[in-house]
């Protein structure tokens, strides 16, 4: 069992959550749905004692909250452009 995800430390509460029986699937639940990472990223679900997928179908997905860390800038999948590269392109196409 890991100490850490990411650098984020991994309480004992989250831990013992982490090793608990997960839900059968669902039709709510992703299928690259990530554990560790949504202890993670809500501690406040291991600190309650909850399975993460147990939380995420009953409430996480309802709340939006993430469910893996996102994925690297460079990615296979490439970089997202954001909105302010997406208008500094459009200003340097307009006339002046």
């Amino acid at each position: 069992m890991p100490h850490e995800i990411n650098g984020v430390p991994l309480t004992p509460q989250m831990r013992q959550a982490l090793q608990r029986k997960p839900l059968a699937p669902h039709s709510v639940l992703p299928p690259d749905f990530d554990d560790a990472a949504y202890l993670a990223l809500h501690p406040d679900v291991g600190a309650a004692g909850m399975h993460p997928r147990e939380h995420y179908v009953h409430y996480g997905y309802r709340e939006g909250r993430a469910y893996k860390f996102p994925q690297a800038a460079g990615h296979a999948s490439g970089p997202k452009p954001t909105i302010l590269s997406a208008l500094m392109g459009a200003l340097k196409k307009s006339p002046r």
